[in-house]
């Protein structure tokens, strides 16, 4: 038996019909915001990897919609991306790693979420700071192939560290208030 809670399970409906429709509603709204926050993207000169919104959705997708939903939605995306969808927001080359890092992120953040983390901003702020730093390892691992460990971790952690904690404490502040109003 898990300990952990989906808040997306709290809504699904008794009928299978109903139930599909809202499984496939959800898949599709995750997976259209994901690709949505790749599109809004800014280059910096000191790193080949673009600030975006795809680290605060993967985040929201793997603590709202828990570990199989937020995988089966960011290896989807990641899916039609390899396959020629213009959905990453630089060359997979580069930024491979961080991909790969959005999809362990979704598994694991699903994984460690809590049904009173959702009233408690510390405890998504931990979760979600994992989900990062997993992100961030897988990132960084990939790009060292290229530039070595050094220059990886300082043009593809070090400057988008200040962004992304900005990321998880808005996630961490919105999702309590989400919860009460979709309650």
């Amino acid at each position: 038996m898990t300990n952990s809670f989906i808040l997306a399970d709290s809504f699904i409906p008794s009928s299978k019909v109903k139930r599909g429709v809202y499984e496939l509603s959800i898949f599709f709204a995750g997976l259209l915001t994901l690709v949505a926050s790749a599109q809004i993207k800014v280059f910096l000169p000191v790193s080949s990897v673009p600030f975006t919104l795809q680290t605060l959705v993967v985040l929201m997708i793997g603590v709202l919609l828990g570990s199989k939903r937020g995988t089966a939605i960011v290896s989807s995306y990641v899916l039609a991306g390899l396959v020629g969808a213009p959905f990453f927001a630089a060359p997979m080359l580069i930024t491979s790693g961080y991909i790969f890092g959005f999809v362990a992120s979704s598994f694991v953040i699903g994984k460690l979420i809590k049904k009173d983390s959702y009233e408690n901003i510390l405890s998504l702020l931990k979760v979600m700071t994992v989900g990062l730093l997993t992100i961030y390892f897988c990132g960084a691992l990939w790009l060292s192939f290229f530039i070595g460990v050094k220059a990886a971790i300082l043009t593809g952690v070090v400057p988008f560290i200040a962004f992304d904690i900005f990321k998880i404490l808005v996630a961490s502040v919105s999702i309590p208030s989400l919860k009460k109003v979709i309650k």
